[in-house]
């Protein structure tokens, strides 16, 4: 926690919502004041909070990078010949509000969830997101010929989170 003290729960990242997740008498909660934390690790990835989610942080430095994991809730239509379609409409699955904390119900079988990634990128505080390594070129506009090079060169890809950290890496060695 940012005050120094640590609390430790099985958590889980909610990507619909942006939330952590704890468990509590078989019912999942949402985490009810996320800006409190200062790290939350999950497995061997340590996720921050930023604004009203949170981001895994891949790189630190003076180029931190982060990855921001989304998901869709989408209404699933009943079988075609061709098979099941998604409804883009009436997708948003609500739980239960309380003023302290966020009940979340159980999914039902008839709601997919579609994940999407996004990423960010810190440089002297100040965060930029991107989705694609021509986004990312833009943000270093001195340092892009350079990092499309080293990307051509070692044959990264910004989607592969190890890629990510590469790139990371190699930003954090050429930008002051």
């Amino acid at each position: 926690m940012k005050k120094g003290n640590l609390i430790s729960l099985d958590l889980n990242y909610n990507t619909a919502t942006g939330k952590m997740v704890f468990k509590m008498e078989d019912k999942l909660f949402d985490m009810a004041n996320p800006e409190t934390a200062d790290s939350v690790f999950l497995q061997n990835r340590v996720f921050v909070p930023f604004d009203s989610m949170f981001l895994e942080v891949v790189t630190k430095g003076n180029v931190a990078l982060f990855i921001q994991h989304s998901g869709i809730i989408e209404l699933k239509s009943k079988p075609t010949m061709t098979g099941t379609t998604q409804v883009s409409t009436s997708n948003y699955y609500a739980g239960s509000n309380s003023a302290t904390v966020y009940l979340n119900e159980k999914l039902p079988s008839n709601l997919s969830i579609k994940h999407s990634t996004s990423y960010w990128v810190r440089i002297k505080n100040d965060m930029k997101p991107f989705l694609n390594e021509r986004q990312l070129l833009k943000i270093f506009p001195e340092e892009a010929d350079s990092i499309k090079s080293y990307i051509r060169k070692e044959g990264l890809k910004i989607s592969d989170r190890a890629d990510l950290i590469r790139i990371g890496n190699y930003c954090n060695s050429i930008v002051k």
